[in-house]
Order: C-alpha cells, then sequence, then structure tokens
C-alpha cells in the first residue's frame, strides 16, 4: 500500500481516470461532447481548487502524516488543472469554426478564458526544477498569479454556467476563502 501511495506515475493515472471516463463516456454513448466539453472546464477549475488547497491544508494541520505527501504532489495538481484546461480549449477549438474563434476575442467571458489560458500557459512552463532553480525568487512572484488566472477563470465558468446559484456558491465561495486565506497570511507576514 505505502509503494501506491509513493509512485508518482500512479498518482498522473489517478489524476487522469476523469479525463478516461469522459473519453470512455463521449465514445460509449455518443454525441455528448457538450458534457465532455463542460467536465474538462469544471474538473480543471476542481483541481485548481485542490492545489491551492494545499498550503491552507498544511498550515492547518503542520503535523499531519499526510503533510509532505500533499506538498510533494502539489505541483502534480496544478500541471493536470493545465491539462484538463489545454484538453478543454482543444476541444472547443475542434469544434468552433474560425468566425466563431474570431468572435470570441470580443465576448467578455471568452476573452477572461484566454487571459486566463495565457497566465496558466506560462505557470505550466516553468513548473518544473529547473525553472525554479533559474528563476529563484521571481518563480514564486509569477506563481502567484495563478489567483489571477483563477479569478478570471472563475468568471469564464460562472458566465459559461449562466451564473447557476450552486456552482458560484460551491466553487467560487471555495475559490474566495483560499484567496483570503492567502490575503491573511500575507498580512501577518508583514
Amino acid at each position: 500500500m505505502k509503494w501506491a501511495l509513493q509512485n508518482k506515475y500512479l498518482f498522473w493515472f489517478v489524476l487522469t481516470l476523469p479525463l478516461i471516463w469522459l473519453l470512455i463516456d463521449n465514445r460509449v454513448f455518443g454525441a455528448r461532447g457538450g458534457l465532455f466539453f463542460y467536465w474538462t472546464g469544471a474538473i480543471c477549475g476542481i483541481f485548481l481548487l485542490l492545489t491551492l488547497a494545499v498550503t491552507p491544508l498544511t498550515k492547518a494541520f503542520p503535523r499531519a502524516p499526510w503533510r509532505n505527501w500533499l506538498i510533494r504532489r502539489r505541483r502534480y495538481l496544478g500541471v493536470a488543472s493545465f491539462g484538463y484546461l489545454v484538453v478543454h480549449t482543444v476541444y472547443w477549438l475542434y469544434v468552433a469554426n474560425f468566425e466563431r474563434i474570431l468572435k470570441s476575442f470580443k465576448e467578455p467571458d471568452l476573452i477572461a478564458a484566454w487571459i486566463s489560458l495565457v497566465i496558466f500557459t506560462l505557470l505550466a512552463v516553468t513548473s518544473n526544477d529547473f525553472s525554479v532553480r533559474k528563476m529563484g525568487k521571481g518563480w514564486k512572484k509569477l506563481q502567484n498569479w495563478v489567483f489571477a488566472a483563477g479569478v478570471l477563470a472563475y468568471f469564464h465558468w460562472f458566465w459559461a454556467v449562466g451564473l447557476d446559484p450552486l456552482t458560484v456558491a460551491l466553487n467560487g465561495g471555495a475559490f474566495i476563502l483560499l484567496i483570503l486565506f492567502r490575503l491573511l497570511r500575507r498580512r501577518r507576514a508583514v
């Protein structure tokens, strides 16, 4: 059992299980592209929340036996979130025509999505040990852009979902709590 918990390849496999299920579901039941599209974006948001929740959890439970395990996997969760974002975007580009793509740069919710995609891409490209060493303290400053990207991504999601109150309350509320935790922590450090 300990081997399974420590195996990073098994962890990556677990992170891809939702995508595997969505692909099988789409293939088996056919013509369910809307669900595939929605859930790749939603899972991206869920993994983003999980990534951002690592620091508050490890601060709240400093002696927990799972603390170090979770810290070592935070980057995996962030990159997995980006992976679902890429699948979500590629699928949209695949089904959208050229005119629709051009029109997307005039719509506030999609402009937010494009900007968020650019920021998440920068974060993902620099989420490796080489970048951490090379960028020094600048790496941490860049990684803090995850909050701006998250605000834009959630704006896009909530607008696209039609501001469903339950979705906004659960996901938006969790995201706001994580931002407040970060701000309070920063204020105490000053």
